[in-house]
């Protein structure tokens, strides 16, 4: 499991196993409460999107940082360094990642997954991955016009083919 080693303040050296999603802030409803006057109530929130760990910033006055630089939103990679408020933590990747299923982005708070056409047990994590969702997708975000054009593009390569064809029969 991934965790959060405090390095210094009130929880200096506390180790903290994350779950799925979890907030860091100064209220005690937070899963990580942390005494510090410089952290919002609700500062921070660490969770897992497919393989990887994000952080992000819940609009807190003073922000969150990531090896020093204020973030947003992030992806966490193992030793790095957030900074919430004046508290300092270490990120320690999971040791193993399970699933072959990769999330390709957060949109409007649901999780779009893809998985790979062709399964390699020698691909890297952020190979290249190709499928027809990618597709549909992006089409999805394009306005009529543009989806007006690409159906008259297939449209024009389908005659095409039909009319090669039409030729190569009657062996002209």
């Amino acid at each position: 499991m991934a965790r959060l080693i405090a390095r210094n303040g009130v929880l200096k050296d506390r180790d903290f196993v994350l779950g799925e999603s979890q907030t860091i802030g100064r209220l005690s409803a937070n899963e990580i409460p942390v005494e510090d006057t410089r952290m919002s109530r609700k500062n921070s929130r660490v969770y897992r999107l497919g393989r990887r760990w994000m952080v992000e910033d819940l609009g807190s006055k003073n922000g969150t940082f990531l090896n020093g630089n204020r973030i947003e939103k992030a992806v966490l990679t193992d030793a790095d360094e957030l900074r919430i408020g004046e508290t300092l933590f270490d990120f320690v990747a999971d040791a193993d990642l399970a699933g072959d299923e990769i999330v390709l982005e957060e949109v409007g708070g649901m999780e779009v997954r893809d998985r790979p056409l062709s399964y390699s047990p020698f691909a890297k994590e952020d190979a290249t991955q190709t499928s027809f969702l990618w597709l549909r997708q992006d089409m999805g975000q394009r306005d009529g016009g543009f989806r007006l054009l690409v159906f008259f593009g297939l449209l024009l390569v389908a005659g095409g083919l039909f009319w090669l064809v039409q030729m190569l029969i009657s062996g002209r």
